[in-house]
């Protein structure tokens, strides 16, 4: 994958929108297996990112990561040796960067609950947590996924319902594992939580107003937050300021309608930067390369040869 709205289909059947915020140095690799009762992806990327969206509706996911990149998820920064646990009904939120790598499992909520009991959980609900695995449990756990994988590419000589049966003991048994893991976690600190939770306020009042010629001056007042309370929000959440997230969104969007864009209807790469929020037209065709390795007027006539072709 190259491009930002390719990461829609990233983790199976959910929906998730992707924004860069830095340069892909090299393609993202997803490679996926599905079934009714389960799903099993494995993702590798070079780019920093932020993900927003939902896993299928009813269905949990859970991701081990495994890459040496940082990440970020529900407002804590994760790293290799921990899982994401993401509950039916919850949203997948976080940002990647350059060396991020994971492998995720996704079950429907009736699997979700009877892992639930099989692990002797007596709660019934679990947030969307990050929990950290001690070491040896990490290399079991990250082993049997990659067994998996390798199984499920070598099926050819094998009967798919019966393959299908094995592979659903095994990721019963791994999600079995994910709700021990969880109901053990330390709860997050509310000073965390709340902080995340500023931040995906102040983001959705940025990506609402990104189109006219606001400034991150009139943020705090719209939110109803002091300036230093949404910087440091934006600081631990996603590791940028709001002014830096601001131009991020910007360009994603313009990229968007770029791509869009028939060649008949094309309006000049001005017109549509302006159309986002744009106000230095000077500066914006270099922040677009160095976001996106290439012109906006490049990205338009790319656009343009695929739809002739």
């Amino acid at each position: 994958m190259n491009d930002p709205d390719e990461f829609a289909v990233a983790v199976s059947g959910a929906s998730l929108k992707a924004d860069f915020l830095g340069q892909q140095k090299r393609p993202t690799i997803v490679e996926q297996f599905q079934t009714r009762q389960w799903t099993l992806d494995f993702q590798q990327a070079e780019v920093r990112a932020r993900i927003l969206g939902y896993p299928p509706l009813d269905w949990a996911s859970v991701a081990l990561m495994r890459g040496e990149g940082e990440s970020s998820w529900y407002g804590s920064s994760v790293s290799r040796g921990f899982l994401v646990c993401t509950p039916p009904g919850e949203a997948i939120d976080g940002w990647i960067g350059p060396g991020f790598e994971c492998s995720s499992i996704g079950v429907p909520a009736s699997v979700w609950e009877q892992c639930r009991r099989a692990a002797g959980h007596e709660g019934s609900a679990l947030e969307a947590v990050v929990v950290p695995v001690p070491p040896d449990r990490f290399v079991a756990m990250e082993r049997c996924l990659l067994n998996l994988r390798q199984s499920l590419r070598h099926t050819e000589d094998r009967d798919s319902a019966l393959v299908a049966l094995e592979v659903a003991d095994v990721v019963n048994c791994f999600m079995t594992q994910v709700w021990e893991l969880a109901s053990r976690a330390p709860v997050p600190r509310e000073s965390t939580r709340n902080r995340a939770r500023l931040a995906r306020r102040a983001e959705d009042w940025l990506r609402s107003h990104h189109d006219v010629a606001v400034g991150v001056s009139e943020l705090p007042l719209a939110i109803g937050a002091s300036r230093r309370e949404v910087e440091y929000a934006f600081r631990e959440t996603f590791a940028m300021s709001p002014r830096e997230f601001l131009e991020k969104i910007r360009l994603n969007a313009i990229r968007r309608e770029l791509v869009r864009a028939k060649a008949e209807e094309s309006r000049q790469v001005t017109t549509i930067a302006l159309d986002h929020g744009i106000s230095h037209l000077g500066r914006f065709p270099s922040l677009y390369r160095r976001l996106f390795g290439e012109l906006p007027s490049a990205t338009l006539a790319c656009s343009n040869r695929r739809k002739k072709g």
